[in-house]
């Protein structure tokens, strides 16, 4: 794993934005909590798990695209595909080579 790898998208970011301050307008004076007092105060935390959830929907989605995609196409996700299996039988094929020449 790099240092630097993409864990949350700027998308992310802000649609947890916009669903904070809805949660926090509707539910935070129901709970007798000043909106802009106890928001700000765990802002930081808050985006970030919020974002987090939002980052793993993305993901989440993709993969089931993928998914149907490959599914559509005639093989499954954990089966390599025709063009994989090609690769895989040529490789194949140059190591027993390489074996017969070496002996």
């Amino acid at each position: 794993m790099s240092l630097a790898q993409k864990t949350i998208s700027f998308k992310a970011l802000q649609r947890c934005r916009t669903t904070i301050e809805d949660f926090a307008s509707t539910y935070f004076p129901l709970h007798g909590l000043n909106v802009k007092g106890a928001l700000f105060q765990y802002l930081d935390i808050i985006l970030f798990v919020e974002a987090t959830i939002y980052q793993m929907d993305e993901e989440n989605e993709a993969l089931c695209e993928q998914i149907a995609e490959e599914s559509a196409a005639g093989h499954s996700i954990n089966e390599p595909n025709p063009q994989q299996q090609q690769q895989q039988q040529q490789q194949q094929q140059q190591q027993q080579q390489q074996q017969q020449q070496q002996q």
